[in-house]
């Protein structure tokens, strides 16, 4: 059993690099890459893009002289700058839950979480790679403590690893999505560090929701619910197949306004309300969850409240989904906007105009961000 954060290429820093490492995010359709540039004051956006894949992403992947024509042309093209990345492991191939725990004296606290963690995931320690996130708890004893554990097959994380490899890329680091998350967040609360807000990442079945204190993760969960099954919804009710199901969810979204058939509405502004009134059933139980992570962060922050919630993945893209929750919780909701948090170089300032959308880069800027010495840890 190993580590993420040092699983077979620990972190090497380069000395007074004016470059950090690229952020690479394989999502399930497109290639994100970000770059920073550090030195005094923020951190600077050099480099970014969101690049359909030219074949499906499984494809891609078992075809390392292919993988490697595609993300070259992408770096050449947006400005990057070396082959040294700092990418998650793919969500598919990767476990997460939350655990509580006491200190013993018997053992190393790296040693109660690991044990546990093999026996939630009813996994062998050679045939595992298992890493763990402190999670804040102020609530509870002294000897009360509470982790993030993830656990992924050893076998998934070095094919992952080769096949990047073969493609001609260096990996310098390979960490999971909230400690990328933990970066992000903090750029985007730095000018009110005691904030807490909630991160939520939807992906294609599952969705997980993040809580964040400051600097520091207080609660992750993970949430039945994915756009498929809104696509799901949107065939039934419209009788398309799923691939328009999403393109009319991607072109049109959704809209907090009522359908009015008696007004001189757009043909745009009626599709966004007809998905609207599809998918709110199923809004309104994300709703409820939403609002028992806010009363169970709140119970493990003396209180604090939720004051602003990031949407990103797959539908942060559907245009209008942050009005539309934000009116369903009464409360300030956004997509997670990178280029909102730092500064940008000039020649890259057109770039936010076409990633699509702009939260999609997320993970990949949080990986940018990396610097080297850093333990993964939150």
């Amino acid at each position: 059993m190993m580590s993420l954060q040092n699983f077979r290429l620990p972190y090497r820093a380069k000395a007074l690099a004016p470059l950090g490492p690229i952020g690479l995010d394989l999502s399930r359709e497109k290639l994100h890459l970000v770059q920073m540039r550090f030195g005094a004051g923020r951190p600077t956006i050099v480099a970014a893009c969101s690049v359909d894949y030219p074949v499906p992403k499984s494809d891609l992947l078992e075809s390392p002289r292919a993988l490697r024509r595609f993300v070259s042309t992408a770096m050449a093209r947006n400005g990057f700058s070396g082959r040294e990345v700092v990418t998650c492991i793919p969500a598919e191939h990767l476990r997460m839950s939350m655990i509580d725990y006491q200190l013993e004296s018997t053992q190393s606290e790296g040693q109660i979480i690991a044990t546990r963690a093999l026996e939630l995931f009813n996994v062998s320690a050679a045939d595992s790679v298992i890493d763990f996130l402190p999670v804040r708890k102020e609530s509870g004893g002294d000897d009360e403590r509470a982790a993030l554990v993830a656990c992924a097959d050893r076998i998934h994380a070095e094919a992952y690893l080769d096949t990047l490899q073969a493609a001609g890329l260096e990996v310098l680091a390979l960490e999971i999505g909230p400690v990328a998350l933990r970066r992000l967040v903090t750029a985007a609360i730095e000018h009110d560090p005691d904030r807490t807000v909630l991160a939520i990442n939807f992906g294609r079945t599952r969705s997980y929701m993040t809580v964040f204190s400051g600097r520091r993760l207080a609660l992750q969960r993970e949430v039945r619910f994915g756009e498929r099954d809104l696509l799901r919804l949107v065939v039934r009710q419209l009788d398309v197949d799923e691939d328009e199901a999403q393109r009319l969810c991607y072109r049109h979204g959704i809209t907090a306004q009522p359908l009015d058939f008696q007004a001189q509405s757009t043909s745009e502004n009626t599709v966004a309300a007809v998905l609207a009134e599809i998918a709110k059933g199923s809004f309104v139980d994300l709703v409820e969850e939403i609002e028992q992570v806010a009363i169970f962060a709140a119970s493990q922050l003396r209180g604090a409240p939720i004051d602003t919630i990031y949407l990103l993945g797959s539908i942060a893209r559907w245009p209008g989904a942050e009005a539309y929750l934000s009116n369903l919780l009464s409360m300030e909701v956004k997509l997670l906007d990178p280029f909102a948090a730092f500064d940008v170089e000039s020649t890259n300032q057109s770039s936010a105009e076409t990633l699509d959308p702009i939260a999609g880069i997320a993970i990949a800027t949080g990986c940018s961000l990396r610097q080297g010495g850093e333990d993964g840890k939150l």
